[in-house]
């Protein structure tokens, strides 16, 4: 069941980011990449949990963010933000980072 949860809140990003970026071409259908995002997710979750959670909430998702975007967007056809950008995965914002 949260696996099939996780595959829709995927789908959900990934039809944003179409919306963000409409004359992006993909390079794999969606419900590659949302399969592939949501069992990463999972995953993860897994084991932070099996590790007593040795990181907060805000840690994980943002070195779990950083995992997956690069991959996700070029996948997409589209360039993901650098390095030097910081995301707000929790709310799929995007701003400059301070130096």
């Amino acid at each position: 069941m949260i696996d099939r949860l996780l595959v829709t809140v995927t789908q959900l990003r990934i039809a944003s980011l179409h919306t963000l970026y409409p004359a992006a071409v993909p390079i794999l259908d969606d419900m590659f990449i949302s399969e592939y995002v949501a069992g990463a997710i999972l995953g993860i979750i897994i084991w932070w949990l099996d590790n007593d959670l040795p990181h907060s909430p805000e840690y994980m998702a943002d070195r779990f963010g950083w995992l997956s975007v690069a991959g996700t967007y070029r996948m997409m056809g589209i360039e993901p933000p650098s390095l030097d950008t910081e995301l707000d995965f929790a709310h799929g914002e995007q701003k400059g980072r301070a130096a």
